[in-house]
């Protein structure tokens, strides 16, 4: 069972990539915090009827919860923007190296094991990150993706690539990230595998709140427009991330894996699907450099994992 959640989990976290994806490049003007109002009512939404629309009060639940929530904000504002601003394949590459802090969470805290093949993955992660940084071409227009003007018969100005601002927001989507996962495995292991859907749906409320507070106080435009054309990638992207959230709890719940262990499978599965996807639905074309940087880094979670 254990690892038919492993399969849930890494397919769902792989097409949230392509989900993100498409809403970042497709939409002329993609709004994270439209988009993240969607996604986190849909969470929400799923682990209520998961939870057979019960709620109960749990105060540490609660903080761990409101940590989580917290990092998820800037997580999923900060993915969406990397995902525009670079290709999906290469993002996803470095978010899901955010899977590694609670890995050596697990490793640090948790008291999990470690050997050689731990230190070589290390140092094949370092190469893989200097090869895929150094792979990088100049800023070019997207030649990818029809925009939200362009399906009107408006063509939309293309938008750039922007390796810094693309480091920029990945690096924060890849911390927290992991500071997500680490919140939610140590909530689960203090309260021996309880409180999963109320730990959600709280994160997911807060979320909710501090996102209407934003759109209402920046005085949008196009609201309308924003909200049609985001609440389906919103709501996609809010069922397969309810999935990944609910396998990896129940797996880290379980305690038949150390979370060490978990992560890792998660992040190797999830990289490779990932390119798969990336390169049939986007048709990215990754340089020479690129690519071996890929596959180092696809090796190095393996290493990890040995």
């Amino acid at each position: 069972m254990d690892y038919l959640y492993l399969a849930v989990c890494v397919s769902c976290l792989s097409g949230g990539y392509i989900v993100s994806g498409l809403y970042g490049k497709r939409c002329a003007r993609p709004d994270p915090f439209v988009n993240t109002v969607f996604k986190a009512a849909t969470v929400a939404l799923f682990f209520w009827a998961y939870n057979g629309f019960r709620f109960a009060f749990d105060k540490t639940t609660v903080l761990l919860s409101a940590g989580f929530a917290l990092a998820y904000l800037i997580s999923g504002a900060c993915a969406i923007l990397a995902l525009k601003y670079g290709e999906v394949s290469l993002t996803s590459l470095l978010i899901s190296y955010s899977l590694l802090l609670p890995a050596c969470f697990g490793i640090f805290f948790l008291g999990d094991s470690v050997g050689y093949f731990f230190y070589a993955g290390l140092a094949l992660l370092v190469i893989s990150i200097f090869l895929i940084n150094r792979g990088r071409r100049a800023p070019l227009p997207a030649e990818r993706g029809m925009s939200v003007a362009a399906e009107r018969g408006t063509p939309a100005k293309p938008a750039r690539k922007a390796p810094v601002l693309w480091a920029v927001f990945a690096v924060s989507a890849l911390v927290t990230n992991g500071a997500c996962s680490i919140l939610q495995s140590y909530q689960q292991r203090l309260s021996g595998g309880g409180f999963k859907a109320e730990f959600m749906i709280f994160a997911m409320l807060a979320v909710i709140a501090v996102d209407l507070a934003v759109i209402l106080s920046a005085r949008r435009t196009r609201l309308k427009e924003k909200a049609k054309y985001g609440a389906p990638f919103g709501i996609a992207a809010g069922i397969l991330n309810a999935a990944v959230n609910l396998t990896v709890m129940l797996l880290v719940s379980a305690e038949r894996l150390p979370v060490s262990i978990i992560f890792l499978l998660i992040a190797a599965g999830s990289l490779l699907v990932t390119y798969i996807l990336s390169r049939i639905v986007f048709k990215e074309k990754l340089s020479f450099w690129q690519n071996a940087g890929f596959a180092l880094g696809i090796f190095s979670v393996v290493f990890f994992n040995l």
